[in-house]
């Protein structure tokens, strides 16, 4: 599956957050959309999603804004994923009625193994690692 549009920023936008400091204070839509150059239009709908699955909270007033409800430690970039589009899915055939061929298939756990994979991956990664650990793969993490 290509992770789309909506999860990258969505992924962007709360890098953003984090950097400006929305793991403790109220952050604004206009600050990320500067930050991030992504219409406030859009963000709102990220956000919108983003609250009702209890990634953030909002803050109503002058210094109010968006701020993380969760410790940056435990938002990973497959939660922001999995809000965004759904668990990831390589290939169609991974859902049982994806394909008529599913239950006696000799290779589709190349699929299987392929999500994994990324699930893995992107679940190894936390906000507090792209912001305050300067986040690099070493291949044998692979």
């Amino acid at each position: 599956m290509k992770v789309t549009t909506r999860s990258r920023y969505a992924i962007r936008a709360l890098y953003a957050l984090a950097i400006a400091g929305g793991d403790k204070t109220p952050v604004s839509l206009k600050k990320i959309s500067e930050m991030e150059s992504i219409s406030i239009k859009y963000l709102e709908r990220i956000f919108s999603q983003l609250l009702k699955a209890g990634i953030v909270d909002s803050v109503r007033g002058i210094y109010g804004g968006y701020i993380f409800s969760k410790p940056l430690t435990e938002i990973t970039l497959k939660d922001v994923v999995n809000i965004m589009d759904g668990p990831i899915k390589p290939v169609d055939c991974i859902d049982e009625n994806g394909c008529e061929h599913a239950k006696n298939c000799g290779i589709n756990w190349i699929w299987f193994e392929l999500k994994n994979l990324i699930d893995n991956f992107l679940e190894k990664i936390t906000f507090d690692d792209l912001v305050y650990k300067n986040f690099t793969l070493k291949k044998e993490e692979l």
